[in-house]
């Protein structure tokens, strides 16, 4: 069993609040951790297409080929900008 907790930031969180603890019974890359949530919040797929999100796991930047497979904590945030 793979446990995670999820914190989302900005406009994510307006979706879907500012944490989530979530279980896996087997291990899962970071693509398939976003189509698991976009699936469940579906206005947060919605917000993905429009805004792709920077995932951090364990505070590294992770791409979506990245295997979890032990308890983590997974930030999702937009990409930063600004000068």
């Amino acid at each position: 069993m793979v446990k995670v907790r999820v914190k989302f930031f900005s406009l994510y969180s307006d979706v879907v609040g500012e944490e989530l603890v979530l279980e896996f019974n087997n291990s899962f890359t970071i693509g398939e951790f976003l189509k698991y949530i976009s699936e469940k919040y579906p206005k947060l797929k919605e917000l993905f297409e429009e805004v792709e999100p920077l995932i951090l796991v364990n505070g590294v930047l992770r791409d979506s080929n990245y295997m979890v497979d032990s308890d983590v904590e997974i930030a999702v945030l937009p990409p930063v900008s600004g000068g």
